[in-house]
This record gives structure tokens, sequence and C-alpha cells, in this order.
């Protein structure tokens, strides 16, 4: 059986922190680095507004400019991590300093620019390695901690260890912890309804068994029900997790051995059997046909 594709996390995360940050920031994905046809997987969080920022937890430490790296519920934190995000940070500066003085802009400063590692949970073995490589850790708040490289603040964000509050949802929803999802984050969300249709669906796609309760809340706001979407659920985990979950011998039985034969193809069926199973099929079909005469 062919090894399932890896979760690609980046793409809900990003749309779960826009709805936290777009008023202030553009979220911009496939960030180029240089003149090599090299795209980053990270994210590029722009500055769009003046005056002060409304937030009040984690994002009011973002800087006009911000390098961000989230690492899903499925990878772990490597402090290597943080020597590739150094490298892609201070490329991307560089990319966007050249196109600055091009437009006939000031460059970007030093301080201007953030570079932000974001995962579910950083732990003690992780941290003390990373104080190692960088310097001393200063912790802003709990989940929260920064040090300065070469100018550049870099943040290092736990979400588990985050407080539970609204700036906190995007590093917090996409976990595997569903005790951790219902004491966390659903009450955060009760508290901010404007966030449910959004986090609503990525939050079931991980975990059916909080439907009941994500509709119970929507009742509760004055929202529709959500409705399962399968099909979101297969984008969001992949094809293998979902029939591992159903159970394959339930997903043949419920759509039935033919239609499955007729998609695949009689020939792509009888190049997957062995020489074995051959011989056993065509004495099976002799015995049947004779059965016929």
């Amino acid at each position: 059986m062919p090894t399932p594709n890896p979760i690609q996390w980046h793409p809900f995360f990003v749309q779960l922190l826009r709805p936290l940050v777009e008023s202030h920031y553009a979220v911009e994905t496939k960030v180029p680095v240089g003149d090599a046809p090299r795209l980053a997987d990270i994210l590029l969080l722009r500055r769009t507004s003046a005056g002060a920022l409304p937030f009040r937890g984690l994002w009011r430490w973002l800087a006009p400019w911000n390098v961000l790296e989230f690492k899903g519920p499925t990878v772990s934190a490597r402090v290597a991590d943080l020597d590739s995000l150094v490298e892609l940070g201070l490329g991307i500066q560089r990319r966007l300093n050249e196109k600055r003085l091009e437009d006939d802009k000031p460059p970007l400063g030093r301080s201007q620019v953030a570079w932000w590692y974001v995962a579910g949970r950083l732990g003690g073995r992780f941290l003390r390695s990373a104080e190692k490589l960088l310097g001393s850790l200063e912790t802003l708040g709990d989940g929260l901690w920064r040090v300065h490289v070469l100018e550049r603040p870099l943040f290092l964000v736990s979400g588990h260890v985050l407080p539970p509050e609204r700036d906190s949802l995007a590093a917090q929803a996409l976990t595997r912890d569903v005790s951790f999802v219902r004491q966390v984050v659903l009450p955060v969300l009760e508290a901010n309804p404007e966030l449910l249709p959004v986090y609503g669906g990525v939050i079931l796609g991980l975990h059916q068994t909080l439907g009941e309760e994500i509709d119970a809340m929507a009742r509760r706001l004055g929202q529709k029900p959500f409705t399962f979407n399968v099909g979101a659920v297969v984008k969001l985990v992949g094809v293998g997790p979902v029939i591992e979950e159903i159970g394959l011998k339930r997903v043949v039985e419920e759509v039935g051995s033919r239609p499955m034969i007729e998609a695949i193809g009689v020939e792509e069926v009888m190049a997957q059997l062995t020489p074995a199973e051959r011989k056993a099929a065509m004495r099976r079909w002799r015995e049947e046909e004779s059965k016929g005469d």
C-alpha cells in the first residue's frame, strides 16, 4: 500500500491566521527568496495599516514585516529548523530590499523584520538546545520566547502553553489533542463567535467527535449548525487516514467490489496479483465456468 502523502498544514494555518491579523497585516505564502526558482514553505506577514495594533496577546509583538514558519501537529519541532529560518529570513529581506530600491523606497532595517517559529509544543530539550545555539532566551509570557539574531528579533512559540485567548487560536487549533481543543480552544471560540465559521469546519475535520459540541455552540450563538464535509476532511488529513479510520473492509463493503474493480481496471487488478494468486483466480474462474455448463 503506498505511503499517504504528508499533510500540508500551512494552508490551514493561513486560513486560521488571516481573520486574526488581516485588519492590519497581509498574509503572503510562497515567498520568493532569491534569483533561483526557490520558494520558501513559509509565511510573510506584511503590515498594511498605520496606527496602534489592536492585538493584546501573541500578535502584539509583530514587526512591520514578519517571516513565519509553522510546524503542524504531525511534524516534530527541530532545532535545525532555526538555521533554515534564519537563512530564509535573510534571503527574503534581501529580496525585499532589492525590490524596494527598484521602487525608490528605503530599505528595511534589521529591526523591521522579525522571524517566528511556531509549533504546537516546544519541549525543554528544544528550548535548551535553542538557547545554546542562539543565546539567552527572553521569556515574554507563557509559551513565548524572544532572542535577537543579527539584530533581528526571533520568536519561539509553543501553542499548547500559550494562554487561551483570541490571538493564540491559530497556533492552538491545529492539534490532534481533542481534550485540549475542548478545554482551551472551544471556550475562546464561544467568546469570539465571528471566528466560528472558519474555525468550526477545520476543527470538525480534525475531530469528528466534537461535532455535537460545535453544533450546540453554533445554535447558542445564533449560527447555522455545521454540515459534515467529507471533502474538507479528506483535503485536511488525506485519503489514507480517512480510510484507516473507517476501515478498508467497510469501505469495500459500502462501495462494492465490482465498482472498485471497474474503477481500477481488470488489468491493473491482475497486475497486482502474485503468480500464485493469479493461478488461484484462474482455477476459481474455471470452476465457476464448469458449474454453468
